[in-house]
């Protein structure tokens, strides 16, 4: 079976290399067909069989393929797919010999790349010979079938006559989206973070009270006390410039604020000291709306008073403290006034940082 395979197809490929030019398919295909038929003989009588079973690889006499299509009424779906099977569950490695591994490369390379079938083998459906004899044979079935068979007869197929009219059904379809319930989370994240206005325990500011001009000068810095709670805040005057052993003055100012008036006078109203020299002046105003203490550490011979300055408000607003003062030595009289800030008081400060994790993004980008 084989051979004779082999000698038509070769007769085919023959015909078609010598009469191509010029002819359609059909044509080919027919001159071809009529080519084999004409010399199938004297190729079969050049068969030597026995030889054949010895000379040619995989020659049988008995070719499995001739049991395909169960003898003419059956599909060849099932063998095919197992020979495909056969060949791709392997690598070419594992090909028992050289004629398996031909016919399996061959359906390697189909399977992997399918599109090269129709690049190798192309295929018009209107004109190849195959394909319009298929519809022939679909369009008769009981000319062509009942031919091909042994018994001569086809019963498949009858001839029926049918009077009802035709019949026009209409199918129609719906596509709709289905409205359901869904939810997603917006997660605010609070943090909070706390600071110290200042470092506690040390002495911030550095603001100068005094006239340069003169030689002499107040530096005035704020203590930072975190916790004090009474109202009142820490100053520190710093002398410089003054006659003697003069050293620190300190004074205590409320947060409130307040407004001095105008009538006020500076005067001693009393003067102590401690046996190693330390005095405390204390100052008073002549309606006595407020007293101010100063605690000068050492001996100067120019004794510097400090006071408020009339016709300032004096405190803190909005976290923001200013305190303006009127320096007089008190030996010639020379006078400034200066502004002991702006400056913020000790605190605690907090610090709020909100980060939203908006996971309704996909939902909200869903809306119209």
């Amino acid at each position: 079976m084989k051979i004779r395979v082999a000698i038509l197809l070769s007769s085919l490929v023959f015909a078609s290399c010598a009469h191509s030019a010029g002819m359609t398919p059909a044509d080919a295909f027919s001159d071809g067909q009529s080519f084999g038929s004409a010399n199938k003989g004297t190729a079969k009588a050049k068969i030597n069989m026995t030889e054949a079973s010895t000379g040619v690889p995989n020659y049988t006499s008995t070719d499995p393929a001739s049991s395909y299509y169960m003898g003419g009424m059956g599909s060849l779906t099932a063998p095919a797919t197992t020979g495909m099977l056969s060949c791709t569950s392997t690598p070419g490695s594992s090909d028992p010999d050289a004629h398996t591994h031909g016919k399996c490369e061959s359906v390697r390379m189909l399977m992997n790349d399918p599109g090269k079938k129709n690049v190798m083998f192309p295929l018009n459906p209107k004109t190849d010979p195959l394909a319009t004899k298929r519809d022939l044979v679909a369009g008769d079935a009981e000319t062509y079938l009942g031919s091909l068979i042994v018994s001569g007869s086809y019963s498949g197929c009858a001839t029926k006559t049918v009077k009802d009219p035709d019949t026009y059904q209409t199918e129609t379809c719906n596509q709709y989206l289905t409205a359901g319930e869904e939810s997603c989370q917006e997660i605010l994240t609070v943090s909070i973070t706390t600071s110290e206005s200042c470092v506690p325990g040390t002495w911030y500011g550095g603001f100068v009270l005094g006239i340069p001009s003169y030689g002499w000068t107040n530096q005035i810095d704020v203590y930072c006390d975190i916790n004090r709670n009474d109202g009142m805040l820490a100053l520190r005057f710093t002398p410089t410039g003054l006659h003697g052993a003069c050293a620190l003055g300190y004074l205590d100012v409320p947060k409130a604020p307040f407004t001095v008036s105008d009538t006020v006078q500076y005067g001693v109203v009393r003067t102590t000291c401690d046996g190693d020299g330390n005095c405390t002046d204390t100052y008073g105003y002549k309606n006595n709306e407020l007293t101010s203490i100063h605690n000068w550490k050492g001996s100067c011979t120019v004794t510097n008073y400090i006071g408020y300055e009339p016709g300032y408000t004096q405190g803190c607003v909005s976290d923001v403290c200013t305190y303006t003062f009127r320096a007089i030595d008190n030996r010639w009289g020379n006078q400034a006034v200066n502004s002991a800030g702006s400056f913020t008081p000790p605190k605690i400060i907090v610090t709020e940082t909100d980060t939203w994790d908006n996971q309704c993004g996909p939902l909200e980008a869903r809306l119209p």
